[in-house]
């Protein structure tokens, strides 16, 4: 059963205090019936049992995504999707980029909304950030060819760069550089034989973003980002 399946066939979450039920996962899937295929990135569940006996789950915290049309960026396709939160009732909407070598994502501040739980919201946001995605495709596009640009011809001058980079990452973000470091140091990684540059190292630090939860896909991102944009310093 693949991810779609398992939201549909899931139950809603209620809240506790307010006893209101949050819009059922497939709501919010059909939101996405104008823009194309839907795909789902879960982590964990909350297990439920009827008097019946019949065992039920329903999910705190999902990610829905759709392939957007209409922009372009090289090596990359248009990513539109909604982080939503039933535990703390609130929705997250993005517009962005992923790699087609690696599926990584690449936002910014100005392509993401959050809203209230609700559908209507929801579908606003979309199709706003949606429009936006195509008012910035030019500083997406400008942000890439900088960190492409930024190389390191010699391995020192490389080690160099990311010391100064781990001297800037958060602790709670220091996992992301080791994994890129891994990845750096494996044969068999893509990252391997890609030459050394600010976008290499990003990538390889996104990358790790795959493994956790998707509460943290969207805030992640966005902060290792941001120490690549900070004083744009080489």
């Amino acid at each position: 059963m693949d991810n779609i399946q398992k939201l549909r066939e899931s139950v809603c979450i209620v809240d506790v205090q307010t006893q209101a039920a949050c819009p059922h996962p497939s709501e919010m899937i059909d939101l996405f019936a104008d823009y194309g295929t839907v795909e789902a990135d879960i982590k964990g569940s909350v297990s439920l049992e009827t008097q019946d006996g019949e065992k039920l789950s329903g999910y705190k915290v999902y990610l829905l995504r759709t392939q957007l049309q209409g922009v372009e960026l090289e090596g990359h396709y248009p990513d539109l999707g909604v982080l939503v939160n039933n535990t703390q009732r609130w929705a997250k909407v993005y517009a962005g980029f992923r790699a087609f070598a690696c599926t990584n994502l690449m936002i910014n501040a100005e392509t993401i909304l959050q809203t209230g739980l609700n559908t209507v919201e929801v579908r606003t946001a979309l199709n706003a950030c949606a429009h936006l995605l195509v008012e910035q495709a030019g500083s997406y596009q400008r942000f890439l060819e900088r960190l492409q640009n930024n190389t390191y011809n010699t391995q020192e001058a490389f080690n160099n760069r990311k010391g100064h980079i781990m001297s800037k990452i958060p602790m709670n973000l220091f996992s992301y550089i080791k994994h890129a470091e891994e990845q750096f140091r494996d044969p068999d990684s893509i990252y391997f034989n890609w030459e050394n540059s600010d976008w290499k190292i990003l990538s390889a630090m996104t990358d790790y973003v795959k493994n956790k939860a998707p509460l943290s896909h969207i805030d992640d991102t966005l902060l290792l980002q941001k120490i690549f944009i900070d004083g744009e310093e080489n």
